[in-house]
């Protein structure tokens, strides 16, 4: 049976479908491919035409045989009830071998002429590309790699003719009309290679396509693949010799090739990329062949009239057919083996997912600068989150929200502890998790007691899904004057502790935002080296002198043998700053199985206000304590304030015209979508504060940056090194050993408080 073979070793073959999986996950880490070298192209950023063209990829599809599937699958079934109908209206009339092979060829042809039927996913003019052009079928072939071929025919669909200009497309007026630009870049082609074979109507375009593939595709496949093209010594070409073939055919409205592709553009209804499936050109031979060859009246074929060929011709008709067969199915299997080494992992594989109210932001444009667009999304037209009251609490939702499958983590030298004190907006917490999970990190709540009972009941149950996620059992209150918050990190410290694997710890409270990612809070902890960041400033009269502050009084050491005594009864040195900070390991260790902390924590608690702002700055300066990581009061004494990454705040006492949102909450700037520049350039590890009830959209697109840096390998502002391995508190941490060591406290770069803001 021809269709049933051809099912059999195409549509219903488990190394196609297999094919097709890798295939959609090759597609778009090329598109990727694509988008990064026109991000790098100079023509498209100087013309503003990044942000279409990257609209335009995204919107570049292929079809391959899991598409049409159940068309095809009935197709078969239209082949055995045609087939077995003629051979009852001809039983007897000829031998059993003669009806077979006629009315195999009756029902090839009702099942190609039901295949013929517009499919509403398929165009009519690919299809019939399909089942007429055998380059087209088979480019995989000719050009030496099937991810060569889907980035040549992806570059196709960036060139623009007259139907685009006619259904306006956004990219049209990017469109050359001048026809001569075509035959100028022709002769240009020609003299550049000369042993290019030169063709006005093709050779500008297909070369550009085929060079801007190769160049791509090169750098993906770490050149384990090579092709023949019509330039010699293709590996050799200088970087303005690619260039001007991966650029200059956006300049000119490019001859009509065979076969042409446009983009998925719902307004201007144009084609899909397809793909060009072997099987369908299989599928069109065998029919097309047992077609031209049979009697016919009227065009139909009559099974009634008797047929006076030789038998053998239909042997050797299913002879060949078998024999063709075949070789598609080697064909198959040389395109499995080249997906198989490629080894490719799939940028596009988890796409971040949005919320439905902010599906619409473009983060991408407030990323580049459009002043414009940003007024859209914010001011009057800010955006607030929809509370889900609604919300799937399972625990595959919540894993799904928070890590989706398919997603990919590289393993991580060391995670990263975060410690969490948390009240309300469970979906952004939630956000937050999902922008700094990965399994090697851990993450210990504390609730506030006065939190609502929704909000408990959420916390509890995605502490129960998630083995890496901690809920501390004992509530306490806290406020805004401080009280109880650094007993809730000290109590996290105390249960993170006992967690492998992570080596250093963030403090954080309720809307502070990471903005860093996994892989850039790793690398950034590596640079600090084991020094501790906290916001270091003067204390600020806020200490009760009823109390005793020296570490004997305070029952500060476990086991106090072999300590000075000037040290056990001396006053403690103290420091005022944010509660939050990152601290080393090796100083969480100290701090909770060497020191016991808890009667300086309830002394301090004890306190009007502010009470949460002398914990770990004041360990940080008393540096005769020994914690791990230390700083000195140094700098204090000079009246100089050391450099402090791990938190951004924007304190603006009644000023509110200096936020980028033009709103204060409690003297410090609330962040929206305006800070969305500064929050991806500047190198601090949060920002404080977000709050999704006043710009939900800041939260989401910075969710979105992280996601893309994280798996995607987006790099819109590279790390600055020099930066934290030259803030003062790291390198008296490397150096404060070293007797020759002088601290110098005014660092040799521009700190970020000085920096520009809003950017």
């Amino acid at each position: 049976m021809i269709i049933s073979q051809a099912m059999d070793g195409s549509i219903a073959n488990s190394l196609m479908k297999k094919l097709d999986k890798k295939l959609r996950q090759l597609f778009p880490k090329l598109k990727m491919g694509v988008l990064k070298e026109l991000r790098k192209t100079p023509w498209v950023v100087n013309n503003g035409a990044l942000e279409m063209y990257e609209d335009a990829l995204q919107k570049i599809n292929f079809t391959t045989f899991s598409d049409i599937r159940k068309p095809l699958k009935h197709a078969q079934s239209v082949f055995l009830r045609a087939k077995n109908k003629c051979i009852d209206l001809i039983r007897a009339k000829y031998s059993e071998e003669i009806e077979d092979g006629i009315c195999e060829v009756v029902a090839a042809g009702e099942a190609v002429r039901y295949i013929n039927k517009p499919i509403e996913s398929v165009y009519q003019s690919d299809l019939r590309d399909i089942l007429t052009d055998q380059t087209a079928a088979f480019n995989s072939k000719d050009y030496g790699g099937i991810g060569f071929s889907m980035t040549h025919e992806i570059l196709h669909t960036l060139v623009f003719d007259y139907r685009d200009f006619e259904s306006h497309n956004s990219l049209a007026e990017f469109w050359t009309k001048d026809a001569k630009c075509v035959e100028e870049q022709t002769r240009k082609t020609c003299e550049t290679f000369p042993t290019v074979t030169c063709d006005a109507k093709e050779t500008f375009e297909e070369d550009a396509a085929d060079l801007a593939a190769y160049r791509i595709v090169w750098n993906l496949y770490k050149k384990a693949y090579t092709r023949k093209t019509v330039v010699e010594k293709y590996e050799d070409l200088d970087k303005k010799q690619l260039f001007f073939y991966g650029a200059a055919v956006v300049f000119c409205s490019p001859m009509r090739s065979k076969i042409r592709y446009q983009l998925l553009d719902q307004a201007g209804a144009p084609r899909n990329f397809r793909l060009l499936w072997l099987f369908l050109f299989a599928v069109a031979c065998f029919v097309a062949y047992f077609l031209l060859s049979s009697p016919s009246t009227n065009g139909v074929f009559n099974p009634l009239k008797p047929d006076a060929r030789n038998p053998i011709t239909y042997e050797q008709v299913m002879k060949d057919l078998r024999n063709e067969i075949d070789q598609r199915n080697v064909i198959i299997n040389e395109l499995q083996q080249d997906l198989e080494k490629m080894e490719l992992k799939n940028d596009f594989k988890n796409l971040y997912r949005r919320r439905p109210e902010t599906d619409h932001v473009d983060c991408g444009r407030i990323l580049s600068g459009d002043k414009v667009y940003l007024e859209s999304v914010s001011g009057k037209n800010r955006i607030k989150i929809v509370e889900n009251d609604q919300l799937d609490m399972s625990c595959a939702a919540i894993m799904n929200r928070i890590l989706p499958p398919g997603s990919n983590l590289k393993p991580l030298k060391n995670g990263v502890a975060f410690a969490r004190i948390v009240y309300a907006d469970y979906e952004m917490i939630e956000k937050q998790i999902q922008m700094s999970y990965h399994p090697q990190n851990s993450f210990c709540f504390a609730i506030d007691k006065k939190a609502p009972p929704q909000f408990h009941e959420r916390l509890r149950v995605m502490a129960a899904c998630l083995p890496n996620v901690l809920l501390l059992p004992d509530e306490e209150s806290v406020d805004s004057a401080g009280h109880n918050i650094n007993s809730a990190h000290y109590n996290c410290m105390r249960v993170l502790i006992n967690k492998p694997g992570w080596n250093y710890v963030i403090l954080l409270q309720n809307h502070d935002l990471i903005t860093k990612s996994v892989y850039e809070l790793e690398q950034v902890y590596e640079w600090l080296g084991g020094a501790n960041d906290v916001e270091i400033t003067p204390e600020a009269g806020r200490l009760d002198n009823k109390f005793k502050w020296d570490p004997k009084s305070l029952k500060m050491f476990r086991n106090a043998t072999g300590i000075d005594e000037v040290i056990l009864n001396g006053k403690m040195k103290f420091a005022k700053g944010a509660a939050q900070g990152s601290l080393s390991r090796a100083a969480v260790d100290w701090m909770v199985r060497t020191a016991d902390l808890t009667t300086y924590i309830d002394q301090w608690n004890k306190g009007g206000f502010g009470v949460d702002e002398q914990f770990i700055q004041s360990f940080q300066v008393s540096s005769d304590l020994g914690m791990p990581g230390h700083f000195t009061d140094e700098c204090l004494k000079q009246g100089k304030k050391a450099d402090f990454v791990s938190r951004m705040s924007q304190w603006k006492y009644g000023d509110s015209d200096k936020c980028g949102s033009k709103t204060v909450r409690h003297a410090i700037c609330l962040l929206g979508i305006e800070d969305f520049r500064t929050l991806a350039a500047y190198p601090n590890l949060m920002f404080n504060k977000m709050i999704p009830s006043f710009d939900y959209a800041i939260v989401e697109c910075s969710a979105e940056l992280l996601h893309n840096r994280t798996f995607l390998g987006q790099e819109d502002h590279k790390l600055e090194e020099d930066y934290y391995k030259n803030m003062i508190n790291v390198l008296y941490h490397k150096n404060h050993l070293d007797p020759n060591f002088k601290l110098e406290c005014t660092p040799s770069y521009t700190k970020w408080a000085a920096r520009d803001y809003p950017l």
